[in-house]
C-alpha cells in the first residue's frame, strides 16, 4: 500500500512507514532524508527487496518464497498433472 498524506486515507499511517523508511535505511546505506528523497517506486522496491533478502536468509523464509514463485505460475505443469492423476488412479509414477 503507498503512503499518502495525513487525512487523505487510503495509505499508511505514519506508525506504519516507519518501519519501511527503518528498513530502506538499513537495506541501502541511505540516510534517513535521502531514503525519504527516492522516487516512490524505488522507494517500494528496496522494501520488497529488503524482504525477500531477510526471507532468503532462513530456510522457512525460502520455502515461503518458492511457495510464492509457484503461485505465480499462470500455466500448469502438465507432466506433474498426468503423474498426480496417474497417482490417484492407482498406477506408478
Amino acid at each position: 500500500m503507498l503512503p499518502s498524506l495525513p487525512g487523505e486515507g487510503g495509505g499508511q499511517s505514519n506508525e506504519e512507514l516507519m518501519p519501511s523508511i527503518r528498513r530502506v535505511v538499513a537495506y541501502s546505506g541511505l540516510d534517513y532524508y535521502k531514503a525519504l528523497e527516492l522516487p516512490c517506486d524505488v522507494f517500494m522496491l528496496m522494501v520488497k527487496n529488503s524482504y525477500v533478502s531477510e526471507l532468503q536468509s532462513t530456510e522457512n523464509g525460502r520455502a515461503y518464497l518458492e511457495q510464492c514463485a509457484r503461485m505465480k505460475l499462470t500455466e500448469p505443469d502438465i507432466g506433474a498433472l498426468h503423474a498426480f492423476q496417474a497417482q490417484m488412479i492407482g498406477g506408478d509414477s
